[in-house]
Parts: C-alpha cells; sequence; structure tokens
C-alpha cells in the first residue's frame, strides 16, 4: 500500500523593521539601513513590513518600496510612543499577516514605560539599552 503525501502551502511569514525617527541621525543613514536589510531578506521567504514612528505612526510600506523615501521628510518628535506602535502592530498588521515572525525596533532612546507584548520583539541600537523586555541587538 502506497503511502499517501500530503501537501500543504507554506505561508510567508511577516517581519516588521519599525524605525524610530525621533532619534534617527538622517534620511541617507535609514535609506542605507533600509538597503542592507532589502539585501539580507532577498533570501527568504518572508513579507517584510516597514514602520516610521515617532509619537505617532508615521508611514507604512513593504521593504521593497525603500525608493519612495528618497522625498521624505523625517517628521521631529521629542518621544516615541512605543505602545501605539505595538497597538497599531496588534490591530492593522497582524490580523492581516499570516505570522508575525518579528518585530525589530531600532532605536537609541525608551523615554517612557512600555507595556508587555506577546509580539516577538527585538530592540536594535547601537548603545547599550536598558529595554523593557525581549531581547537586545547591538550593532
Amino acid at each position: 500500500m502506497k503511502k499517501r503525501i500530503e501537501i500543504k502551502e507554506i505561508k510567508k511569514q511577516d517581519t516588521i523593521l519599525a524605525f524610530d525617527t525621533s532619534n534617527f541621525l538622517n534620511l541617507d543613514d535609514l535609506n542605507k539601513t533600509l538597503k542592507v536589510f532589502n539585501q539580507i531578506v532577498k533570501d527568504y521567504d518572508t513579507n517584510v513590513t516597514i514602520i516610521l514612528f515617532n509619537d505617532q505612526i508615521q508611514m507604512v510600506f513593504p521593504i521593497n518600496n525603500c525608493y519612495e523615501l528618497e522625498d521624505y521628510v523625517l517628521p521631529k518628535s521629542d518621544f516615541s510612543d512605543f505602545n501605539n506602535l505595538f497597538k497599531y502592530i496588534k490591530e492593522e498588521i497582524e490580523p492581516e499577516s499570516h505570522k508575525i515572525f518579528k518585530v525589530f525596533v531600532i532605536t537609541n532612546e525608551i523615554k517612557q514605560s512600555v507595556e508587555k507584548t506577546d509580539l516577538p520583539v527585538s530592540w536594535v541600537s547601537n548603545i547599550d539599552l536598558e529595554i523593557p523586555f525581549g531581547e537586545l541587538i547591538k550593532f
């Protein structure tokens, strides 16, 4: 008797790169960082969504549309609202997502208290940063 082989569709996972624009250096640095991530994810079966945020969600787009930033002006703000970011992801992206693999939050400063979320969060910074949960990736 032959074994029956079941073929399942493997759905893409979603990766989110959330850039805190309140303390990001400049648009050139942001574009360089996006191009590096774009090269990395080309070899993986993942959807990558970019979120630019500070005290509000400023812009959301797929990584393959990085060119949209050429004329974009980074909004200034004194702080970033991480709770608003995570709420946006839970309400707007997660329901449409196959599965969120990881949320990378690129920042150098956390000024406010951040409520723990069940999202898989990694904080990315080039300084030692006291993070409220998740893991810190220092570059």
